[in-house]
Order: structure tokens, then sequence, then C-alpha cells
């Protein structure tokens, strides 16, 4: 397994010269911002009795969708799902009934309510996608995954059903019940629309059961082949009920499971599949392979896309003789071919826990628990060498938790908010950070120990997003049943100065985006005042570009550029240089 221990302490390297360019018009502006406010009070609380889990979605402004999940425990367990809108002004929507809207409802098998699950994503126009997966039968002879049932459902922020899609939701899967465990995901389309993707785990009893998937326009349109059987996107060995489903924004979608592949070198893989907008396979049905090891398992973790179509898979990875579990990481490109090592980059050992991954402006962002359950946050630049903390593990923030708990969000421009629940020191509570593109506390978070909107004494992190300059979040008390759980907006200030002084004498971070088609920005910090320069050089070293920045102050900069067509497609570097110091990053510029 290739490892980056023997890097850890060693220097950074320079980065490889690649392909690209742009014409460049630099504005140095800088930027800070603060920690939160909390501008609704002490929480909106959501009414309507015993609530396992709460999901929340943007409503497309200021305001919020929360699904409250509750289930009623009588002579049988019924799941419902309740739609509640919380306004701009922090309270719930008056045209709706006090403990929300029912969107769904189903009965469960007494004894696997643990069988149950919920998924939301939004739509484009203020309403979310809602997925409900469960263990249906009372028939005691039959198994659970043979009576399972998965519904789709499309609803507006008032709770009503989207015109084209029944009541009771669309029933995935018309040839079999898959299982309800971890074998199903839905996502946004970019459309408007949502993709589902699932486990056919009707033909687990052949011991190869197909992934498949579907996409459906917002009125309720199956836009793939297949139908409800959904299109056949992977065709796996023995599978490890393991599915992640990540949109490529262009309305497609990357799927990767674990499989064991039996034969003379029996082994564990990863798999990666890929369907565009129109439900074509340009990687086939075979698929492409994002790890493999002889490893007792290889459980996929996490899967992000990027906006040049690029996949990130976090995985972990379990030795077949005694030894501690490892996180290990790769990219893919569009086409399908590793980026990375075959074995994937390996960030240190793990407990097994992990939190989601993300492709951000500046690299590709991962969270795992480390062997005494401390969540470690690592960003990686496109080389897979690990950015943060100067180890492959990355930054641990200073508190004792597990990774589930564990709500990192990334902004617009690439900051970082890491939201959890901590319980040391006592009592439990919600904390929070932001970090800036280098890993750094932004001013306004004092410590990673910052408790969030104040007194939250006793409570549990559910669900956390961003959207725009808010941050919302969700969260109840340590015992969920009969307690009324609660949705909080936090607003973030950007302000136009900067009074914190970087750690480093001269930093420059990654270009954003990256690749590019035109405009893009990169941040410049400096220790002291210095007189800089930018320099553009091609793949050959040729100096293709210089401009004069003139005195930096002390402080983080904001080069923003303009839409360039001047230099070919193809890579170059980019340097910064102020007074004897200069820093590097690469950039692509695309056709």
């Amino acid at each position: 397994m290739a490892s980056l221990s023997e890097r850890a302490s060693a220097p950074r390297r320079p980065l490889p010269a690649l392909v690209l360019a742009a014409v460049l018009a630099c504005l140095a502006t800088v930027s800070r911002a603060q920690a939160p406010s909390c501008a609704w009070g002490d929480g909106v609380a959501l009414p309507g009795g015993d609530t396992r889990d709460v999901l929340i979605a943007s409503d497309g402004a200021a305001g919020l969708l929360a699904i409250t999940w509750r289930v009623n425990i009588g002579t049988t367990y019924v799941s419902t799902l309740r739609l509640h809108h919380v306004m701009e002004q922090g309270r719930l929507d008056p045209a709706m009934p006090a403990d929300g809207v029912v969107i769904m409802s189903a009965s469960l098998v007494p004894d696997r309510p643990e069988y149950t699950g919920v998924r939301a994503v939004p739509d484009d126009a203020g309403g979310a996608y809602v997925l409900l997966r469960a263990c249906i039968s009372t028939l005691a002879h039959l198994r659970c995954w043979e009576v399972a049932e998965m519904r789709l459902l499309h609803v507006t922020g008032q709770g009503t059903t989207v015109p084209g899609w029944p009541a009771a939701g669309r029933v995935l899967d018309a040839r079999g019940s898959p299982d309800p465990r971890d074998v199903v995901d839905i996502v946004p389309d970019g459309a408007g629309g949502v993709i589902a993707a699932w486990v056919d785990t009707a033909n687990y009893v052949i011991q190869s059961p197909p992934v498949r998937a579907q996409r459906f326009a917002a009125d309720g349109t199956m836009l793939w082949p297949g139908g409800l059987d959904g299109l056949d996107v992977l065709s796996p060995q023995t599978l490890r009920f393991k599915l992640k489903v990540a949109g490529d924004g262009a309305g497609g979608c990357v799927v990767v499971t674990s499989q064991l592949v039996q034969g003379s070198a029996t082994r564990n893989e990863l798999k990666a599949g890929r369907v565009d907008e129109t439900g074509g396979l340009p990687w086939t049905s075979v698929g492409k392979v994002v790890m493999t090891q002889p490893t007792s398992s290889a459980d996929v973790q996490a899967l992000a896309v990027d906006a040049v179509g690029r996949s990130f898979v976090t995985a972990v990875l379990t030795p077949v003789s005694p030894g501690q579990s490892r996180f290990c990481t790769n990219l893919l490109s569009s086409l399908g071919a590793r980026l990375w090592t075959l074995a994937g980059v390996d960030l240190g050992a793990t407990n097994g826990a992990s939190g989601p991954a993300f492709a951000t402006p500046v690299g590709f962002l991962s969270v795992h628990g480390n062997v005494d359950g401390t969540p470690w946050l690592q960003l990686q630049e496109d080389t897979g060498y690990p950015y943060w903390g100067g180890v492959p593990d990355g930054i641990a923030a200073d508190w004792v938790d597990t990774p589930p708990s564990h709500r990192p969000l990334v902004t617009p421009e690439g900051h970082v908010i890491s939201l959890w629940q901590s319980s040391a020191p006592p009592p439990t509570q919600v904390r929070g950070i932001e970090l800036d593109e280098s890993g750094a506390t932004l001013e306004g978070w004092p410590s990673p120990w910052a408790v969030v909107c104040g007194d939250n004494i006793g409570r549990i992190l559910l669900d956390a997003l961003v959207s725009g300059p808010h941050v919302f979040a969700a969260w109840s008390s340590d015992e969920l049943s009969g307690v009324e759980p609660l949705v909080q907006r936090l607003t973030r200030a950007v302000l136009g100065v900067d009074d914190t002084r970087p750690t480093s004498a001269l930093e420059l971070g990654s270009p954003m985006p990256n690749p590019t088609r035109g405009a893009w920005s990169a941040t410049v910090s400096v220790r002291d005042a210095s007189d800089a320069t930018l320099e553009v050089f091609d793949i050959a070293g040729r100096r293709v570009l210089e401009r004069e920045l003139g005195v930096l102050a002390p402080g983080r900069h904001v080069l923003k550029t303009e839409t360039g067509g001047s230099l070919a497609p193809g890579v170059y570097r980019v340097r910064v240089r102020a007074g004897v110091r200069s820093a590097e990053r690469v950039l692509v510029r695309l056709r």
C-alpha cells in the first residue's frame, strides 16, 4: 500500500509543471470571516413527537426545509416523514400544520425498525426529493431484504406532492425488493431532477447483485432506460453492501461499490461506474477499478465529483492478517483513469469511521477517525499529496468523538466549516470552527472549542449544510425520544479588513477553479509588507506572463484574473515572488 509517512516530515516539494494559461489582471483585495451569529435565537423547535432523525435542505432563500423521521411505537411500528418549513424570520410557516405536513409513512417489521432509513436532497425550486427505505413485511418467515421497499417522492416547500408523482411516492426496482441497508442513495442531477442508485438485492441469492440507477425529471419522468427497474450500471461479483453515488453536475453520475474478487488471488477492490446524462455508460458496465488490495475488506466510504468530472473516492482497507485498518483515497479522471496509485494514497490508521468527502476549489477534502476516535481533516492536492498539517493524517481537532457526528461543510470561497458534537470535556455540546484554504483557523473562531450559539448543553448534532452566507444546523438532546429537535441558522460575515498574520512568510493558495476555461483567483498571504510580482511559465519553462502586484500589506490577499484566451490550453506554473521568497502553484487551462 502506498504510504506517505516517509514524507511526513520532509519539506513541501515544488509542484510539477503541467499545462495551462490565462490573461491575468490582478486586483489585490482582502477578506476575513467572522464567527457566525445565531439568527434564530435559541433555535426553532420542530414539534411532533418521538424523533429518530432530522434532515435539512435550503429552501432556496434564507429559510430551511426540515424533514423529521418519526417512529410511532404501538402494536405496530409506523414510520412517518413530516416536512417543516422554517421561514427566514426564524418561525414555522403558518400555512402548514404546527407539527409539519405528513409526506410519507410506512408500517415496519416490529423487530427490524433499524433497517429503515431516510435520504433527502433539495431540488432547484425550494422543494425536496425524499427517499424512504423500509422493511415492511409482517411475514416472519421472510428475510427483511426480501420484503423491503424503497419509495421516492418529490414535494414542494409546502409539503404538497409535485404534479406527476404518486402521492405515496414511486416504488423503485419493480422486479424485486431491495435490502434497505446501506445500498441505496439519491443525489441531485444538476438540472432540477434527481438520480437514485441502488443494489438489486433481489439477485443476492446468486451472489452477484447488479447496481442499478434511474434519473427522474422534476415532473417524475424517467430519463434513462430501464424504467423503475433501473439501468444496469455495474455488475460486480460478491458485493459487500456498500454503495456511494455522486452527481457530475451535468445530468450524469458516478457510482462506486465495494466487491470481493475470488480466484487464484482473492482480493478486495472498489469498482466505479459512470452514467452520462442520456443513460449511456462511457466506462462500460464492467466499470473502472478505483483501488485494489489483498485485504479482508475494502469498504467505500465517500465519493465526490469535481467541476471537471474527476471522482474522489475514500475507503477503509482492512488487512488480511492482524493489523490496523487504513484510510485511503484515490482520484479518477473523467475518463476513468486512475490519477493516483492502484493501492490508493494512505492517510493513516483508522478506527473504521469516516465522514463525507468534498471536491473543494483548492483540493479534495476528507475526514476519518483515528484509532483513538479523533476525527482528522485532510485536504489533498491534485497529485494526492496531503496539503494540511504536514502529515498524511492532516489536521486533528482538539476533541474526542467519532466522524459520524462531525459535519464538515465547504463554503463557496473554499473555506471549511466543521461542526461537531463534543463530549470532551463534558457535557456534550455542538461546537465548530472555520478553516481557510491552508487549514488555518480564521479569526472569530478562537479555538476548536468554540461553542456554537452559546449554551447548547446536552445536544446531538443531526445535520448541517451551507447555503450562500448561511450555515444551517439541526440538533437535539442526548435522548431523542420525546424531545423536539431544534434547527438554527448561523450567518457568516465577510469583512473588508484582514489583520491576521500568516504563519509563513509567503503562502500561495491553489488557483480556483482549477482547471479553468477563463477567470480564476488565488490567495496570497505575506507576513511582512513586500513588493510582489506574479509570473506564469509554460511547460517548457518559458515565462509567458509577468505582472507587478505592488507592495502587499501583511495579511491575506485575493488575486483575481480576467477571462483570458491569449495563452493556449495546457499546464502552467503560477509563481508569486515577494522579496527574496517565492511560491508556486499549477494552473490548467482547458479549451
